[in-house]
C-alpha cells in the first residue's frame, strides 16, 4: 500500500513537505515469529520492515533543517529520501532529530546509497550552534556508519547529507538507532 500525506506545516510557514508511507513485507517474514525478538539488546533486525520515504525540500540550510522528532531508545528510525531537485539550490539534505528518553545516551547512524550509483556523498553531524561533532564519507555498496555519537550538550542533533557529486534524485537511506548508557561507551 502507498499512502501519501500533505501539509503545509513545518519549520517555514508557507512550505509544503510530501511524506510517503509504503508499507510492504517480504513473503514469510513475520515479526512475531517465535524467537524474533526485536527489543533484544544489539538486535539488528534487518528483516523486511516498512519504508519511510519522506522528500524534506527545502531542507538545503540548517535552518530549514527538516524536524524528524524524537527518537527513543530501541525505536530504530529509518528512512529513505533522495539528494535534491531540479528547484534545488543546493543539493545538501539538513535533517534534525532529537533524542528522547531518560535512558537516551548516544546513538548510531548509519547512511548509505539505494540501488546502483556512481555517486558519493558526506554525512556530519552537528550541535544545534553548528558545531560539527563527527563526519564520514559514504558511495555504493560503502555505507557511512558513525557509531556511538554523544553530546554532553544536548540530545538535539543536526546531520547533513552533501554530495560530492552533481546528481539529482539519487535515493539514499538512513538508520538512526539511539541507544541507553548500557549500549555506549
Amino acid at each position: 500500500a502507498l499512502v501519501s500525506l500533505y501539509a503545509d506545516s513545518g519549520a517555514v510557514p508557507g512550505n509544503s513537505y510530501e511524506l510517503e508511507i509504503n508499507i510492504s513485507s517480504a513473503a514469510g517474514d513475520d515479526d512475531d515469529a517465535a524467537g524474533d525478538d526485536d527489543d533484544a539488546a544489539g538486535d539488528d533486525d534487518d528483516s523486511v520492515s516498512p519504508v519511510l520515504f519522506i522528500d524534506g525540500e527545502p531542507n538545503d540550510s540548517q535552518a530549514t533543517a527538516y524536524d524528524l522528532g524524537g527518537v527513543a531508545p530501541s525505536a530504530d528510525l529509518t528512512f529513505e529520501s533522495e539528494l535534491g531537485n531540479f528547484s534545488s539550490l543546493d543539493l545538501a539534505d539538513w535533517w534534525e532529530f532529537t533524542m528522547v528518553g531518560a535512558a537516551a545516551a548516544c546513538f548510531d547512524l548509519d547512511v548509505g546509497f539505494v540501488g546502483s550509483t556512481t555517486a558519493s556523498a558526506d554525512v556530519e553531524v552537528y550541535r544545534p550552534n553548528g558545531t560539527l561533532i563527527t563526519s564520514d564519507s559514504f558511495s555504493a555498496g560503502n555505507n557511512a556508519f558513525l557509531s556511538n555519537v554523544s553530546s554532553s550538550v544536548t540530545s538535539n542533533y543536526f546531520f547533513r547529507i552533501l554530495p560530492s557529486t552533481v546528481l539529482f534524485g539519487v535515493p539514499y537511506s538512513v538508520d538512526i538507532d539511539v541507544k541507553s548508557s548500557f549500549g555506549c561507551p
